[in-house]
């Protein structure tokens, strides 16, 4: 499968933020419920308008994103149902 990086589209907003709650789900078992939830609201008001870079599948279907400031890599979040990419990701 080809992935290509692209910037983020404000229309995909909610597909980004699924990725997100199944990527923090999948790694951050420290998180109290309540934390979890707190942060998912403030990932909501900022993701849809944050200028990510998204990588997409050939169908432009997004399967990752990060925040760039600059030559910083902020954050990374990798859907973690795309197995394939995380042993990527871990080999790289």
């Amino acid at each position: 499968m080809v992935i290509s990086i692209r910037r983020s589209r404000q229309d995909e907003g909610e597909k980004l933020i699924a990725i997100w709650c199944r990527s923090v789900d999948a790694t951050h078992h420290f998180l109290s419920a309540s934390y979890r939830s707190e942060l998912e609201e403030l990932v909501r008001s900022f993701l849809p308008e944050a200028p990510l870079w998204v990588a997409v599948t050939e169908q432009d279907e997004p399967v990752a994103f990060m925040l760039l400031t600059g030559q910083h890599m902020d954050a990374l979040f990798v859907d973690p149902d795309v197995s394939w990419l995380r042993r990527r990701e871990i080999a790289g």
